[in-house]
């Protein structure tokens, strides 16, 4: 079991949001991109916060981000980073509120 290093959403607690699919990322080994990806972290976790091997969920990505042509896997495009710093439970609300107007 995985769980988003931001949000602390687990791949066994939550799989959908409505319709949409949540999805596991793990942090690039390139030095250059995952110094992207850690200073997203770091913008609001703090610089405290350990960033060995560590993975965000899809919706830290903005739509841009996935290739979803194969059927049976999603996946980042290259080079994509982390910019949507939602945690799951204002995802929710977000959702909700929007359903109701």
């Amino acid at each position: 079991m995985v769980s988003c290093k931001l949000c602390k959403v687990t791949s066994g607690s939550r799989s959908t949001i409505g319709r949409e699919k949540i999805t596991f990322h793990r942090c690039p080994q390139k030095p250059e991109l995952k110094k992207l990806w850690t200073d997203f972290l770091y913008l609001h976790l703090g610089n405290s916060v350990s960033v060995n091997n560590f993975f965000l969920y899809s919706f830290h990505f903005e739509e841009k981000c996935f290739d979803r042509t194969s059927a049976q896997k999603v996946v980042l495009r290259p080079h994509s980073v982390p910019t949507i710093s939602y945690t799951y439970e204002e995802r929710v609300l977000n959702e909700l509120t929007c359903c109701m107007i």
